[in-house]
């Protein structure tokens, strides 16, 4: 994130008066909270992932704050990602806005057949958040089993062949699949 887009994110979450559903802010004077372990999951496991900006109080407007030790900040948070399972591989940079540095990373949602991205400590069931809104949503168990369950999809058939052509199909399979999917409650002729 370049620092334009840094001062744009915050310049958003200003006039909103609220994270959004692809940034969370936090003040973390003190260090790494707690709660972004459910950030990093829900992001991981939201559309577009999300970025985590470290530094930012939204108890104050989102008023950049001053974070102690910033280099050991990064490698916490790199260290945090690794306590996910599959582990998050954010792109972690310290940048400055008005003279103070800002721990900001960008996390990446997580491919299909990866889903869903968890707390090892708090395992596969406690562990699992989604984003909804500026707030981080633990996955039902139903939630959980529909992601595992569609990992191991094939998604080949929804690639283009390249070089295909359409005259390269049987039109005898074609048309009553066509006619069913235009029809569905017309009997196909074929049998």
């Amino acid at each position: 994130m370049t620092d334009e887009e840094l001062r744009d994110v915050l310049s958003e979450l200003r006039s909103v008066r609220a994270d959004g559903s692809a940034v969370e802010a936090k003040a973390a004077a003190s260090g790494l909270p707690k709660s972004l372990r459910e950030t990093l999951s829900a992001f991981s496991n939201s559309p577009g992932g999300g970025v985590v900006v470290l530094g930012a109080d939204e108890r104050q407007e989102f008023a950049v704050t001053v974070i102690t030790n910033p280099g050991k900040m990064q490698a916490d948070f790199a260290s945090m990602c690794n306590t996910m399972e599959p582990p998050v591989r954010a792109n972690v940079d310290i940048q400055q806005v008005d003279g103070l540095d800002v721990l900001v990373a960008e996390i990446p949602e997580l491919p299909p057949d990866a889903k869903p991205c968890y707390h090892v400590g708090a395992g596969l069931m406690n562990g699992a958040y989604i984003r909804s809104g500026d707030s981080d949503q633990r996955l039902t168990q139903y939630e959980v089993l529909m992601l595992r369950a569609s990992a191991g999809r094939p998604r080949e058939d929804l690639q283009p062949v390249p070089d295909g052509d359409i005259s390269e199909l049987d039109a005898g399979l074609v048309e009553p699949l066509i006619t069913t999917y235009r029809c569905p409650n017309v009997p196909s002729s074929r049998a």
